[in-house]
């Protein structure tokens, strides 16, 4: 008796429980989730919860987003709706968690720019982008307007459905960016005139030389400041080293890089086995001399401590990627293509680096090639790599009179992709093992004053004096050996990429973009120079994740539907041409009425017709019941089968108990 009295208090208390959770859970479990995804593709990473909790003042972030407009798309587009409708609940459900994560320093607003609204003006003049949604018209919005206590904006103009792995990604740097106060600082070092040079006031004079466009690109977003070539120290306040073609740079100069590096500090490199925008000096007396001077740059030990191997003596050259050039002349033109200028697209950059992975077009001039080390302690991630036609060619080749036409008719692919820029994260280790070079100070001739000194006997208490300050502390401070934390460091084989030739063109006196190589560049110092959690983020594939006995099924389905549409297409042909050989046979030459014989085949045809479409109409329902029995099968494994499993565990410590009691 007892046990029917606690079995019916226990169906009982199963019921309110289930009660209580359905009823209040709109309310008080609106905020709780359980991300069962395979990539936890609707968490937030840690980085973009610290970039939310660690915001220092309130942002606004409003969404517009034309639900309305969406919903009521053609069914011609209905695919690229649906896509629209289920990323943009998966945005709205990312930007409510930045908004909790962010203890109330992130406000979130939502907004339906209608048609003719003034919510779709302020969607336009904020720069949102609209897509035409069908023939009246209308237009749909999907974009998002952030704004700082300053009154900063940054806008994501429309979040496409097809980068829907990279939106956490916009959104948590545009967020960094925002809560900035103030530009990220790029410290410069460059063998080149990147910056421009101002003509000097004398006659003959070389003219002034703008900056580098490039140079101006990057300003729009952080502040540049040249650090010259010899430095004993980086600057605090510096947050990104942007080396580019450090030639010949000493050891004193290499030693604060590497001590930059390890202490945190991330740094951009553009290295070059032969940078063709590079300009030696000219020697009047030996003119051939500056045309054979090595135009290549390296970084000593550097590379090689960070965990790859680059060297100067090395071009990549790719048939597959060249680009074609003319080395003929006006009256006979010869176009061929140039093995070692190449032109990269989105083949050659990896899909899930939000730095690349936007990019159509890169072009490059004899880049040189990176090999991650088999002692490397960090992980190397390429961001360019060349095709499986690429070859390793030799630098020497290129320094007198480059011969396009000889190196493609010697030319021998390798057979490998060959990775031309690299992402290094992880642990470095000093390229400095046996300690700081000595400062330049250092190794100098004493002076007068000092030779006296040393021949005049010191006092007691100067020589107590010396004793303690014998061996004086370095000034750079205490020398690191290995990382503190973790180190990044983004590493390109080619400088001529940056140069105004590759990506640039002029226009009506205006330059304009040819090329994503600024994008590029803008993109590594975005992601090097912001937020340090930026680095920790990345995209997020596999998102749209199909099941495959459903897609195996289909497409099985689908063959058999269209061996019967071809089928009944063989059949018409025969038909027609069978019915144009009886017209041609008409003795009385008369097109208005049918003879026996073509009624005939007309019916026959009209048979196979109404046969075939009968068929069709049982492969389509067959089709659909197949793959809706499959589906309904998996729909009531996911809905019961987590009851099901609890239903068993329950009976089966049910059955233990029981079993304990009797044995007792």
């Amino acid at each position: 008796m007892k046990r029917s009295v606690y079995s019916g208090a226990g169906v009982l208390l199963a019921a309110l429980l289930y009660l209580s959770l359905t009823v209040l859970s709109d309310d008080q479990l609106a905020g709780a989730r359980l991300d069962l995804t395979a990539d936890e593709l609707y968490t937030l990473s840690d980085g973009s919860r610290h970039i939310a909790a660690q915001l220092a003042e309130p942002i606004t972030v409003q969404l517009y987003y034309s639900s309305s407009v969406a919903r009521n798309i053609p069914a011609v587009a209905g695919e690229v709706a649906q896509k629209i409708i289920a990323h943009a609940s998966r945005v709205q459900e990312m930007l409510r968690e930045y908004e909790a994560e962010s203890g109330g320093k992130l406000r979130v607003v939502e907004l339906d720019p209608e048609p003719f609204s003034e919510v779709e003006d302020e969607a336009v003049a904020a720069g949102l982008v609209g897509l035409p949604a069908n023939t009246i018209g209308d237009r749909l919005y999907f974009g998002l307007v952030a704004t700082n206590a300053l009154g900063e904006q940054e806008v994501i103009p429309f979040l496409d459905p097809f980068r829907a792995d990279f939106v956490e990604f916009e959104v948590s740097r545009f967020l960094a960016k925002l809560d900035a106060l103030e530009k990220p600082v790029v410290g410069l070092v460059t063998s080149l005139p990147m910056l421009g040079r101002e003509a000097l006031p004398m006659p003959g004079a070389p003219p002034a030389q703008p900056s580098w466009a490039v140079v101006e690109y990057v300003r729009e977003r952080f502040e540049v400041r040249d650090l010259g070539q010899e430095f004993e120290s980086v600057p605090d306040d510096v947050d990104v080293l942007w080396l580019v073609h450090p030639k010949l740079l000493s050891e004193v100069t290499l030693y604060a890089i590497d001590q930059f590096v390890l202490g945190g500090g991330r740094a951009l490199v553009f290295v070059d086995p032969h940078a063709e925008v590079e300009q030696p000096p000219q020697d009047p007396s030996n003119p051939m001399a500056s045309m054979g001077a090595p135009r290549s740059s390296d970084l000593g030990p550097l590379l090689s401590a960070w965990g790859v191997d680059f060297s100067t003596e090395t071009v990549v050259g790719d048939r597959s990627l060249a680009a074609r050039v003319n080395v003929g002349d006006r009256q006979r033109p010869e176009v061929l293509e140039y093995v070692v200028w190449l032109e990269l697209g989105p083949d050659q950059l990896p899909d899930d680096e939000p730095s690349v992975s936007r990019l159509q077009r890169l072009n490059l001039s004899s880049p040189g090639l990176l090999r991650p080390r088999d002692d490397a302690s960090a992980a190397v991630t390429p961001l360019m790599t060349s095709s499986a036609d690429a070859s390793e060619l030799q630098a020497g080749h290129l320094r007198f009179f480059p011969d396009p036409k000889g190196l493609l008719r010697d030319y021998q692919p390798g057979g490998e992709a060959l990775t031309l820029a690299a992402r290094i994260d992880g642990t470095f280790h000093t390229a400095f093992p046996d300690g700081p070079p000595p400062l330049p100070d250092a190794d100098a001739s004493p002076s007068e004053a000092e030779v006296e000194d040393r021949f005049t006997p010191p006092s007691n208490a100067e020589t107590e004096h010396e004793s303690a300050d014998a061996e004086p502390s370095d000034p750079r401070g205490p020398q690191l050996t290995s990382s503190r934390g973790e180190s990044h460091v983004v590493v390109f084989t080619d400088v001529d990429l940056l140069a105004d030739a590759n990506w640039t063109a002029e226009s009506f006196g205006y330059l304009t973009v040819a090329a994503d190589n600024g994008s590029l560049v803008l993109n590594q110092l975005d992601s090097l120079g912001g937020d340090p959690a930026l680095l920790g983020i990345r995209g997020r594939t596999g998102q749209a994740r199909s099941f495959t006995e459903l897609e195996r099924r289909r497409e099985l389905a689908e063959q058999r539907h269209l061996q019967e549409e071809q089928r009944l297409q063989a059949d018409l042909s025969s038909t027609e041409r069978r019915l144009n050989e009886l017209q041609s046979q008409r003795e009385d030459g008369s097109n208005l009425l049918l003879t026996p014989e073509q009624a005939e085949e007309i019916e026959s045809f009209r048979a196979k017709q109404i046969e075939t479409r009968k068929l069709l109409r049982e492969t389509r329902a067959e089709l659909r019941a197949d793959v809706e029995g499959l589906q309904a099968w998996l729909k009531a494994l996911n809905i019961l089968g987590v009851p099901l499993l609890l239903l068993a565990v329950a009976g089966a410590l049910g059955l233990m108990r029981r079993r304990g009691v009797r044995a007792s």
